[in-house]
């Protein structure tokens, strides 16, 4: 799962795959703006069959958050 979701993160960043750690921040680190987040979000719902609503989105700032975000909701099915 981690490296799908970097090959995702990898096609709207700034930065090449093997930067992307835990520690790196969406917009400050991987240099993503709002319309990235948009389609960001989109492949990683179609990618992992969940939805990401826009109040979770806000408390997703940086590589781990989405790792720990899409882990809690795969799990569950």
């Amino acid at each position: 799962m981690i490296e799908k979701i970097k090959e995702i993160l990898a096609r709207y960043a700034e930065v090449g795959i093997d930067k992307i750690n835990d520690e790196s921040r969406l917009v400050g680190d991987l240099g993503l703006d709002s319309m990235d987040l948009v389609d960001l979000v989109i492949d990683l719902e179609d990618e992992f069959g969940v939805e990401i609503n826009d109040r979770d989105l806000w408390n997703i700032q940086t590589f781990s958050d989405i790792k720990t975000y899409l882990s809690e909701r795969t799990q569950k099915d």
